[in-house]
């Protein structure tokens, strides 16, 4: 008999799909054994109360540990209507906003946004170094006047609340500088 070339000898027919009947047959008895786990635990918990205390209530009759809690979703409701919002309230003294560090805040923040402007015109005439160096200059001057005010918010929060209304005048005036920040965050 004449020798095959190796490459001749090495190939076999393809061969049928594999065989999937183990891999069956050890889930279904997978699942038969859950299932009988899953009975003998439930005829063991329906003997349990039987064999201990006598006395036991069954289930869904004892006393409801939540009763003294007032369920009416009304009690949630501002009274007068309107929206779920809570109302702006005015616990802080007036002119809390003429705060020294605020003002000083303030200056800061109108030199590093006239800084911004500047960087953003450079940028779109093309002067990349002017740009850099102003955006530069105004990241840094932000992040001065946030070093400077953020603890003091946190104060203002924390004394007053979130709803009082100086407090949210001084917060979305600082939210308008983080944005303006934003813009010359990453440059290097």
């Amino acid at each position: 008999m004449p020798k095959r070339p190796m490459s001749m000898q090495s190939r076999r027919a393809p061969s049928a799909a594999p065989n999937l009947l183990p891999v069956f047959a050890t889930l279904a008895v997978v699942v038969i054994a859950a299932l009988v786990v899953a009975m003998m635990t439930k005829e063991s918990k329906k003997e349990a109360p039987a064999a201990g205390d006598a006395s036991a209530a069954p289930a869904g009759t004892g006393a409801n540990p939540f009763a003294d809690i007032d369920t009416n979703p009304d009690q949630f409701k501002r009274k007068g209507g309107g929206s779920d919002r809570p109302a702006t309230t005015d616990k802080a003294p007036p002119g809390l906003a003429d705060a020294q560090v605020f003002a000083d805040a303030r200056k800061l923040a109108a030199e590093a946004t006239e800084l911004v402007d500047e960087a953003l015109v450079a940028e779109t005439a093309g002067d990349t170094e002017t740009w850099r160096t102003k955006s530069i200059a105004a990241r840094d001057k932000f992040d001065e006047v946030m070093v400077m005010t953020s603890d003091w918010e946190i104060d203002l929060i924390t004394t007053y609340g979130s709803n009082d209304a100086q407090v949210k005048n001084i917060g979305a005036e600082i939210d308008v500088w983080r944005k303006k920040m934003n813009k010359v965050r990453k440059v290097h």
